[in-house]
């Protein structure tokens, strides 16, 4: 993803790193970079220049700084747990069988 902000000095790149996530509510600032497979969860704030580490999850701001719930890679059985939810969030099985149940 390329997104371009306007700063005081022209435009300036805002980068959503393989697998970032931005929730709802966020707002990215100019030059701002979201690493691999960061989270910026709800009402997140990155401020101008600021960068978010991979894996990191974030949420919400305080003082106009985000506040950061995990700062260091995920361990082996985090990745584990993230990789089966995920396996099953792309399943066919799951989708199919979820909104089955809404319709019944």
């Amino acid at each position: 993803v390329s997104i371009h902000c306007s700063a005081r000095q022209g435009r300036e790149k805002v980068q959503l790193l393989r697998g970032a996530n931005v929730l709802d509510h966020g707002l990215l600032m100019a030059g701002s970079l979201i690493g691999e497979r960061a989270v910026l969860g709800s009402a997140s704030l990155a401020p101008t220049d600021s960068y978010f580490p991979p894996e990191s999850v974030n949420t919400g701001q305080v003082g106009g700084k985000p506040v950061r719930l995990r700062f260091q890679v995920a361990t082996g059985e985090q990745l584990a747990i993230e990789w089966e939810a995920m396996r099953r969030l792309n399943s066919d099985e799951w989708f199919w069988g979820f909104n089955i149940g809404l319709v019944r």
